[in-house]
């Protein structure tokens, strides 16, 4: 009955009540529904308080930000905010806008962090009582950020999050590199396609200074054109902080070894356009808003909760036969 009202402005409105009466379970900020704009964009924001209370667990280390079209029929963009659980992606945040300017994700990203330091603020009170105030409390901010190439969330990422670290996912940036790399204005050959994705692995994975510098160096002998593309496009204030590991280097072991993709949240995107709406295009703005509170976030909190009682199938005991992967039986009974 929520969101099959006659009309679409209707259903938002009335699943907007439905949010504000449970707000011990919902958390939504809503700017601009009436009239928006470019210089006033229409930001809908929808948590669930239970994950954003132990968002310490799930989005203290490496979050990941991105955006998806087509889940509408007005062309808005549905931004996620993805933490990671021993369950894979869990979504901290989702946000509607009606663009996917700077102002509007800076505006979305303004709004999470309220919303997370909000519920984090009342759960810290509620636990400590008169103990706890606004004096000893620390806003959140995760250790780091991962974005696609995308030059507006990542001024917005810097503005809204200037303690976190921006991360270029390692997928897009090789896609990024390969497509290049095989455009016929650099003139390689075979062999030296073979040779320049080689030395772009080697200063992705670069760890030290120095060690970026002899890559770089590697890359100018081979193909100048190529140097210099890299170079305007990368080698930028931008961006020359995000695609190798320099900068990474104090974060945990662990946090290196999973900052490397934004693959978070494309599960999370294909979760809901292929498991939820079934490959179907959803046209209505309710039966997102609906899909979101009532479907998707439920398919990601049951997922980690089975995880919780039930562990990952991973090796736990190399004598016991029973435990791991068929590659690991296999291997122990060759």
């Amino acid at each position: 009955r929520i969101v099959h009202a006659v009309k679409d402005e209707d259903g938002v409105r009335n699943i907007i009540l439905y949010f504000r009466s449970k707000q011990d379970v919902f958390y939504i900020d809503v700017e601009n529904i009436d009239e928006y704009n470019q210089s006033k964009p229409f930001i809908f924001l929808l948590c669930v308080r239970e994950i954003c209370e132990d968002v310490d667990q799930f989005g203290r280390g490496i979050i990941g930000v991105d955006a998806t079209f087509g889940v509408t029929m007005y062309g808005m963009a549905l931004f996620a905010v993805m933490g990671r659980t021993n369950g894979g992606a869990i979504p901290l945040a989702y946000f509607i806008s009606s663009a996917k300017s700077e102002l509007a994700v800076t505006m979305g990203l303004q709004k999470f962090r309220k919303a997370v330091d909000s519920i984090l603020f009342d759960k810290s009170v509620r636990i400590n009582g008169a103990k706890y105030s606004v004096a000893n409390f620390e806003s959140y901010h995760p250790m780091g950020i991962c974005i696609d190439k995308d030059d507006a969330e990542l001024n917005a990422i810097r503005s809204v999050f200037p303690e976190s670290l921006p991360i270029l996912c390692h997928y897009h940036f090789m896609v990024i590199m390969t497509d290049e790399v095989r455009s016929t204005r650099h003139s390689m050959q075979d062999y030296e396609v073979r040779l320049m994705m080689d030395i772009v692995r080697e200063i992705a994975a670069a760890t030290t200074i120095n060690d970026l510098f002899l890559k770089l160096d590697k890359m100018k002998e081979l193909s100048v054109s190529y140097y210099n593309y890299f170079e305007t496009n990368f080698l930028n204030d931008r961006w020359i902080d995000t695609f190798c590991e320099v900068n990474r280097q104090h974060f945990p072991l662990s946090l290196q070894r999973l900052c490397r993709s934004n693959m978070l949240v494309e599960v999370s995107f294909r979760t809901l356009k292929y498991t939820i709406f079934g490959g179907l295009q959803n046209k209505r703005l309710d039966e997102l808003l609906y899909s979101i509170a009532f479907r998707l976030y439920p398919y990601f909190m049951i997922r980690q909760a089975g995880v919780r009682k039930c562990a990952p199938r991973l090796i736990i005991n190399t004598c016991d036969r029973k435990s791991g992967t068929l590659l690991y039986k296999y291997v122990v009974a060759f």
